[in-house]
């Protein structure tokens, strides 16, 4: 995504360039969650953004708005920050608990394993779950965090992780507090007997 200035043609990449375009133009007119897609189906328009999660368009349309005006230059950036921001936040979240040898193997070990790091963004072209693969690791560092530390900014780096997850892929979302619940469970159960529930 860095050395080539054109997205595949073979995936569905350039369906978010279009909707990356659409929430541009809808940021542009004022409408902050705009529920109407105007340029599918050869001009008659479909309800597109009302039955799919805002959150993969609405970063690659705010990127187009504020930093490039090319919709495409704002889906690869959008790919290359999340394969980013994925392996970032694998390597914080397993050296908190381990060494860092251990987590730059893990981080390189996640991004480049076979779906992350080929199937979903080249083959598939699956702009919201490239997303998903980096706000899960977030998600556990923070709760991570959270369960050691208790400050205020972690609750907020949770905060903004769920929506995120919310706002990208409902199933993830799932998944992803059905893994911070688990880590939880861990760290209460085998690190800390003493660990609140209730952050």
């Amino acid at each position: 995504f860095i050395t080539q200035r054109d997205l595949p043609h073979t995936n569905a990449s350039e369906n978010y360039v279009y909707r990356a375009a659409d929430y541009a133009a809808a940021l542009q007119e004022g409408r902050l969650y705009p529920r109407w897609s105007a340029n599918v189906f050869g001009g008659y328009g479909s309800p597109v953004p009302h039955y799919y999660p805002p959150g993969a368009g609405m970063v690659a349309g705010s990127i187009q708005v504020l930093l490039t005006a090319d919709p495409i230059l704002a889906v690869r950036i959008v790919y290359i920050a999340a394969l980013s921001l994925a392996g970032a936040m694998v390597y914080v979240f397993v050296t908190r608990r381990t060494g860092a040898a251990t987590g730059v193997l893990s981080g390189v070990l996640y991004v480049y394993s076979p779906y992350i790091g080929l199937t979903a963004p080249h083959m598939i072209g699956d702009l919201p779950g490239v997303m998903t693969f980096a706000l899960m690791p977030t998600l556990l560092w923070g709760v991570d965090r959270l369960i050691v530390r208790n400050r205020p900014l972690d609750i907020l780096l949770i905060a903004f992780a769920t929506s995120g997850l919310y706002l990208t892929s409902f199933r993830a979302a799932i998944i992803s507090t059905l893994l911070a619940a688990i880590l939880i469970i861990w760290h209460r159960s085998v690190i800390n007997c003493t660990t609140p529930w209730l952050l």
